[in-house]
């Protein structure tokens, strides 16, 4: 029908009406209506995009009798009548074909089986497509000549089979190119080749050398990266080397069983060394970095086993072996947990192995090494940094626990400001005379035994825990070798600083060489009971494992001084030069149960390292491989070892006041009240029973006052119910969460005009230490946390402020109290004042004396006259012994504050009060009191 109506013109002669049916016919074949396109579901459920015919068939139409009434008008210009009639003629067509427009049978394929359309064979569609093209070329000079002389246009679409699209003509108004222009650039674009090349060519490009004035550009392209990670571009990981001797089996996983130390090594019959001859005993040869081909300490099978194994992962990459490594390891979910390392986790995981035996230390009669609840656990910390063995004990002890460290200074320094599960006010680093924290070094090694005696009153430290080592990349096979001196002066250090009846645990890597074993056996000579011991926290792959040992003997001292004469001969070798041997093997091989001990350990610690080796090789190989026990032996763990399971995370710190507000409970009245001043009228009001007062001398002539510390030197105190901070009390360091109650007293030293004045904190009582609550507790009690507070916080060598605790006198015994205070000169004052003695080289001033009332009302202190003992009686109540601890009569931290009263006798100038003599108190006033 489309036909007939196009070709529908009388008025025509033959030849032109055979040019307007080709062009017709051109037209038809090249026209694809610019039709919108829908979305139907196969039978695969996939989506197609097909023609929509409907939405656009009166466009179509409007294209083609424009196309007729513009030929028409190029033919029959001269008769403008008759063309007149032919294009009403043409209009009236063209209205009738598009009432009648009928679909293709293109389209009447769609429509009838939208399915099989798809299923058609999409040859035919470019076949279709071919040919058309060929049509084009064949008439493109007379399409060239109509578009010319008619100024029309056709741009040509290709079709695409796959998504049923057919090639249209566009409106011949919307470009200014030519169909006949399009066909004569495509073969003149397949001609030419590249333009831009051609352009190159021009400005003196050469195929084959880079762009550039000088060529100096690449010639190859940038090929895609490959690299994994931060690795550089064009690495290629290598296989590892396939002399590894065992394999490793999916099928049978190694043992998770979380185990603690049963297998004690005890020297049932200490022997008496040779203290002449120990010097004999060092072996000096020529120094290698090799094993021997066997060990007298291992089975052999297994030696050769291990030494193979260090070696079998040189060729993988450090990236793939990390990541294996991770996905092997049934307990590498653990790592440091809320503390700054994994040695922090390390130490937690040995001190539940070992019963807490560090951190709650006992003796072999299994009594507490801690006389009190308030006494201090002290330890050191050697070759240690940054510091995570210090963290955990710090963070189950808090400042209960007193600590030294020594260390390498500056890269390998402790990281205090990293101790986020604990705070580090209690532990003080100390590098040696030497100032640089070198364990080789003899004279820091006597320095550090006298400033560790000097800190526990010569007494030791409870424990000692040594984690030296250092990087030996690319040595690894010879750790052991080259970390012997490491090990002897370690434990060296220990000998020379535990107190009788201390413990020690050490790290060392292999044990295959007669000095390591007989660093061991002289160890076995030093304590009750020793084990070698590789914590689930250390990975297995490692020859990492520490020897623990428990209860240092009384005398040691032939052990340390032959260790101290090692490290001397150590110093005097030559550059070829090493110690071998420290304890002949015929000595070792003496006592079997220690040999027998050594050997058992050696091979099982060894099997487990070269199997997981293993297992990391086939993690490598195939990283989809994972150990999905990870999580759940995390939890356990963590469990076990009494350590939550959380993030690291800085401590939040809060303003003074809303920290003052969460460490205080209940009222807090106590805070705003101030001690009232005794006189001779309510002196016998407020003091029925001297047996319930005690009392202090104040420095200051003002009322004793709060401090309140949020950790280190943020240290304030309360004035005019306000917390400041002044010069002085940044040089204050206390743990977080303390609230004491006392002054900045001016302690003096020396005579005349060398006389030295010194700040100094004076604790008079205390709520909380450390976020620990001690204001229940009976005063006395609480003095004496307050004194172990003060010797935790103060460091023998600091500029800080130190801290002390002002001794409590029974006011029955006030008159040692009068005894102290003498008459001497102050450089302040310039003149002689009343002082008081604190020891034998400082003094204070004695401005007045605070009273404490340390029985709660109604409760009263007497004493028995038919027991000579102590009780406090009640009105309503049964009388209760001292020794019975009867806490219900011991007045609290906040009663105490509220019942305070004091006494000034002197000024800040040093000038008696201008009080009215009948009213003023005179030391006879409490000298007829007692009576």
């Amino acid at each position: 029908m489309m036909s007939s109506n196009l070709s529908d013109s009388s008025d025509l002669s033959s030849s032109e009406e055979v040019t307007y049916k080709r062009e017709h016919k051109k037209l038809k074949s090249h026209h694809v209506e610019d039709r919108a396109t829908s979305k139907f579901y196969t039978k695969d459920e996939s989506q197609e995009d097909l023609p929509y015919v409907a939405d656009n068939v009166y466009e179509v139409k409007k294209k083609i009798k424009n196309y007729k009434k513009n030929f028409k008008k190029s033919l029959h210009s001269k008769d403008k009548s008759k063309q007149k009639h032919t294009e009403v003629s043409g209009d009236i067509k063209d209205i009738k074909y598009a009432n009648s427009y009928a679909p293709n049978n293109h389209e009447k394929s769609y429509l009838d089986n939208p399915i099989a359309f798809m299923n058609s064979d999409i040859n035919s569609a470019h076949n279709n497509k071919r040919k058309n093209l060929t049509s084009s070329e064949d008439n493109s000079d007379s399409d060239s000549t109509l578009n010319s002389d008619n100024d029309t246009q056709s741009k040509t679409d290709q079709f695409d089979g796959a998504s049923c699209s057919r090639v249209v003509d566009s409106d011949s108004n919307l470009s200014d190119d030519r169909s006949s222009n399009n066909n004569q650039n495509f073969g003149k674009s397949e001609k030419t080749g590249n333009k831009g090349l051609s352009l190159m060519k021009k400005i003196g490009y050469k195929e084959g050398e880079g762009l550039g004035k000088n060529a100096q550009g690449l010639v190859d392209p940038i090929q895609l990266p490959t690299q994994k990670g931060r690795r550089g571009l064009g690495f290629s990981s290598r296989e590892p080397r396939e002399s590894f001797i065992l394999d490793w089996d999916p099928e049978q996983n190694e043992s998770t069983d979380i185990l603690k130390v049963t297998e004690w090594l005890e020297n049932e019959e200490p022997i008496v060394l040779p203290t002449m001859n120990l010097d004999s005993w060092i072996e000096i040869g020529e120094k290698k970095l090799t094993y021997n081909q066997t060990t007298e300490f291992a089975n052999p099978e297994i030696f050769k086993v291990v030494n193979s194994s260090k070696n079998v992962l040189d060729n993988i990459d450090d990236h793939d072996f990390r990541h294996a490594r991770t996905k092997a390891n049934p307990f590498e979910t653990i790592k440091n947990g809320i503390f700054q390392n994994r040695a922090a986790m390390k130490m937690a995981n040995i001190d539940w192995a070992c019963d807490f035996m560090f951190t709650d230390p006992k003796y072999s009669d299994d009594s507490s090494m801690l006389s009190s609840s308030s006494s201090l656990l002290y330890f050191a910390d050697i070759c240690a940094g940054p510091g995570g063995f210090t963290e955990y004990v710090l963070w189950r002890k808090g400042w209960k626990a007193k600590g030294v460290g020594f260390t390498l200074r500056n890269a390998n320094d402790f990281k205090l400001n990293d101790f986020y599960a604990a705070s580090p006010e209690s532990f003080e680093a100390y590098y040696g005379a030497e100032n640089d924290g070198d364990i080789y070094k003899p004279k820091n090694i006597t320095s550090l035994e006298n400033y560790v005696m000097k800190m526990t009153d010569k007494k030791g430290v409870h424990f000692v825990m040594a984690d030296g080592g250092f990087s030996v990349e690319g040595q690894e096979s010879f750790q052991e070798i080259l970390s012997k001196r490491l090990y002897l002066c370690q434990t060296l250090a220990a000998l020379s600083i535990l107190r009788p009846g201390g413990h020690f645990m050490c790290k060392l890597f292999d044990i295959f060489t007669d000095f390591s074993a007989g660093l061991l056996f002289l160890l076995y000579h030093s304590f009750v009971q020793i084990s070698i011991y590789k914590p689930v926290t250390s990975r297995p792959a490692n020859s990492e494992r520490y020897v623990i040992c428990k209860w240092r003997l009384d005398d040691v001292k032939d052990i340390q001084r032959y260790l101290y004469n090692v490290n001397l001969t150590w110093d005097e070798l030559g550059p070829k030069e090493d110690i071998l041997s420290i304890v002949p093997l015929e000595e070792i091989l003496k006592d079997t149960n220690f040999f027998k001990y050594l050997w058992n350990s050696n091979n099982k610690l060894g099997q487990i390292q070269a199997l997981s080796l293993s297992k990391i090789v086939a993690f490598t190989k195939d990283q989809r491989l994972a150990d999905e026990r990870q999580k759940d032996l995390k939890k356990k763990c963590l469990e076990l070892w009494e350590v939550r399971d959380g993030v690291r995370r800085a401590p939040f710190r809060n303003d003074p006041q809303t920290t003052c507000n969460s460490l205080v409970g209940g009222t807090k009245t106590f805070l705003q009240c101030s001690p009232e001043v005794l006189n001779k009228t309510n002196l016998r009001k407020y003091v029925k029973s001297v047996y319930d007062w005690h009392c202090v001398l104040l420095n200051n002539s003002k009322n004793p006052t709060f401090f309140l510390s949020l950790g280190g030197s943020q240290v304030y105190e309360l004035v005019q119910n306000r917390w400041i901070s002044n010069e002085y009390l940044k040089n204050v360091t206390m743990s977080p969460g303390t609230l004491i109650y006392g002054e900045l007293a001016i302690e003096l030293e020396g005579e005349d005009l060398g006389q030295l004045r010194v700040r100094v904190l004076h604790i008079i009582d205390a709520y909380k230490l450390g976020n620990i609550d001690i204001s229940s507790k009976h005063y006395l009690s609480r003095i004496e946390y307050c004194k172990s507070f003060a010797k935790s916080m103060n460091k023998l060598e600091s500029d800080n402020i130190k801290i002390r605790v002002k001794e409590p006198v029974y006011l029955e015994n006030i008159s040692e109290v009068f005894e102290k205070i003498d008459l001497k000169w102050s450089k302040c004052h310039r003149k002689p004042v009343k002082m008081y003695m604190l020891d034998e080289e400082k003094y204070c001033c004695a401005s007045g004396i605070l009273f404490i009332k340390a029985t709660l009302s109604p409760w009263v202190r007497a004493l028995s006259r038919t027991y000579n003992s102590m009780y406090y009686g009640h009105p309503t109540l049964n009388a209760i012994y001292e020794e019975g601890n009867p806490v219900a009569a011991y007045a609290p931290f906040k009663e105490c504050c509220l019942t305070n009263k004091v006494w000034y006798w002197m000024d800040e100038l040093g000038n008696p009060l201008k009080t009215p003599s009948s009213e003023q108190l005179e030391q006879e006033d409490f000298d007829k009191l007692l009576q």
